[in-house]
């Protein structure tokens, strides 16, 4: 694997949790030998396990979430979805940046390995995501490059936008087969079972 450093690791955060019915990635996922695992714990751990402690939060998240991070993005398109955390992380960086959701509590550094390696290979790719029986575009690379900032300005501006990956023409996304499980987010309490 090359040098990283051109790589911005970030978890979003900003989401609402309203199916969940409480901040979901304050639930308690588990126990370790430092006490309680919260569920936004293993989307930084497994980012901090391949990019060191850079690991920066996107988006408003309880202040008591912000102190697990290395650092914050603020969101510059609030109510945007994912689309407007990773224009906000590409354009206060400018560098490439790999993305997880905060709500990913089977993520593993493996997974992250598998598209990175990816990406190495398909240098001219600006979105490397992951795909299980449908694109995952908030677990994927995004470059900084302008097409790329371009194509997330004119999703977030189009009122019927359609997916996230769709953001940027099909030549230039590279799609990489996942297994499921460790892609199985929580939106409802019952999905924690």
């Amino acid at each position: 694997m090359q040098n990283l450093s051109h790589i911005q690791p970030i978890v979003l955060v900003g989401g609402k949790s309203s199916r969940f019915g409480s901040d979901k990635l304050r639930a308690i996922i588990g126990q370790d030998e430092n006490g309680p695992v919260l569920m936004v714990h293993r989307p930084i751990a497994a980012l901090r396990a391949i990019f060191g402690p850079r690991v920066m939060l996107v988006g408003a998240c309880d202040f008591s979430l912000q102190a697990l991070a290395d650092s914050i993005i603020k969101d510059r398109y609030p109510g945007q979805g994912p689309a407007g955390g990773i224009l906000s992380a590409l354009e206060a960086t400018a560098r490439d940046v790999f993305v997880l959701p905060g709500d990913l509590p089977r993520i593993t550094a493996q997974l992250v390995l598998l598209i990175l390696a990816r990406a190495e290979q398909h240098p001219d790719a600006l979105i490397v995501m992951a795909q299980t029986d449908r694109p995952e575009p908030c677990v994927a690379l995004y470059r900084t490059e302008d097409e790329t900032t371009s194509a997330l300005r004119r999703h977030i501006a189009d009122p019927r936008r359609g997916p996230l990956h769709a953001a940027v023409p099909e030549s230039r996304r590279v799609m990489v087969p996942c297994d499921r499980d460790p892609l199985t987010n929580v939106n409802r309490k019952e999905d924690l079972a």
